[in-house]
């Protein structure tokens, strides 16, 4: 009982000093963006070795100076993520809206999947700002409106260890959904579940595809990407397959202002006819055109290729 009043305290006081700082614009925010890439990379030599390890790894012709300059701004990048999430996690969709923060290039083609199968996976990583999904599908933010209503979306997540931080990153991440009706925001091991009840909806499934595959995730060998044996996570891939879904990659571009673009291309519309295995080759194929446009912009300092 006491540790439960004790993490109930947490999570309001975690919380409450984000709300304080949420209150600030946007532009202050990408100052204490370069605060924190400063203390990550500079003081704490947050998971460098990794960092510069991956980069050199998937970049075997870039020259080290190089190299270094993509790590830097990997840290700069990051410190980003994570003040923008603290902005975006007291913003209402009006706000968000008002922001510019996140600009979609071609609506169109997420409307036509959506509206043209039983259902849409939507697959998508660690590149732009992965923590600005909650933001994104109550409102438009391109130039023309979406087919879809914010219940019609799935935001496929994985719990964290911290029962704490589990629940102040689900609020956060949601927060400007609050007055909506939206309930889909979905524990991975829950997804399945999820989908079958609600077969008969033509829903959207957000699916964060982490690389390599979690421990209890179902898992498949790629081809190739960036010039590694390379093992992921395959989930997603086959319940698109199961159920006949439209497949289709969100790519995530930065803009000169700071703020970052959504492209949305289609890997095929009706998944049941094609193998996961397909499935995945043509995402990481899209993946890797654009981290070689890119290549700081991805979460180098995670370890994505391990032995299984």
């Amino acid at each position: 009982m006491v540790y439960l009043y004790v993490r109930k305290f947490g999570f309001i006081l975690v919380r409450g000093v984000m709300g304080l700082f949420s209150a600030l614009p946007l532009r202050a925010h990408r100052a204490l963006g370069g605060f924190l890439a400063w203390i990550l990379r500079d003081l704490m030599h947050y998971r460098r070795d990794v960092v510069l390890t991956n980069l050199s790894r998937s970049f075997p012709a870039m020259p080290y100076k190089e190299v270094s300059r993509n790590a830097d701004r990997f840290y700069r990048h990051l410190g980003n993520v994570i003040a923008e999430a603290v902005w975006i996690g007291h913003s209402s969709a009006e706000r968000v809206t008002r922001s510019h923060i996140v600009e979609c290039a071609n609506p169109e083609v997420l409307n036509a999947a959506f509206e043209n199968a039983p259902g849409v996976m939507l697959m998508m990583t660690h590149r732009g700002n992965w923590e600005l999904l909650g933001g994104l599908y109550c409102t438009n933010y391109g130039p023309e409106p979406w087919a879809f209503r914010p219940e019609d979306v799935c935001c496929v997540y994985r719990r964290l260890k911290s029962p704490l931080w589990d629940r102040v990153m689900a609020v956060n991440r949601m927060y400007p959904l609050r007055k909506t009706a939206f309930d889909g925001y979905v524990e991975s091991e829950k997804m399945l579940r999820y989908a079958l009840e609600h077969r008969r909806e033509r829903k959207i499934f957000i699916f964060p595809n982490d690389q390599f595959p979690y421990a209890i995730a179902q898992r498949m060998k790629v081809d190739d990407f960036m010039h590694q044996p390379t093992w992921s996570m395959a989930g997603g891939a086959a319940l698109a397959v199961k159920l006949g879904l439209s497949v289709v990659y969100m790519g995530s571009r930065m803009r000169p202002d700071g703020g970052y673009e959504t492209v949305y291309t289609e890997i095929c519309r009706d998944a049941s006819g094609m193998t996961p295995e397909a499935v995945m080759n043509g995402y990481y194929k899209l993946l890797q055109a654009e981290l070689e446009a890119e290549p700081w912009n991805y979460l180098w300092s995670h370890k994505r290729w391990k032995s299984v």
